[in-house]
């Protein structure tokens, strides 16, 4: 079997982004992609535009893993971002 995929989720913070160094050296000699995830989810105010509120979670959390995505790359490691709408893991 070969890995060709891994998953590492982050949500923005030092202790999560600790879990690249790792995810990258078990990429690196089997030429897998770290597929970097991030959930985002817009918090619901009353008066507010909700579907605005959602495109401008879901943009930020685009823009964080684009910039690791692109961190890595310069580490000579392929990875992929994907951001999923809806609530983090523990948060129903």
């Amino acid at each position: 079997m070969k890995l060709n995929r891994i998953l590492v989720p982050l949500d923005g913070s030092a202790l999560a982004e600790a879990a690249l160094g790792p995810a990258g050296e078990l990429a690196r000699p089997l030429g897998a992609t770290l597929l970097l995830v991030r959930t985002a989810e817009a918090p619901v105010f009353s008066g507010t535009d909700l579907v605005e509120a959602q495109v401008d979670v879901v943009r930020e959390a685009e823009g964080y893993l684009g910039r690791v995505a692109d961190r890595l790359g310069r580490d000579g490691l392929h990875a992929e971002p994907s951001v999923w709408y809806g609530p983090g893991a523990g948060r129903n």
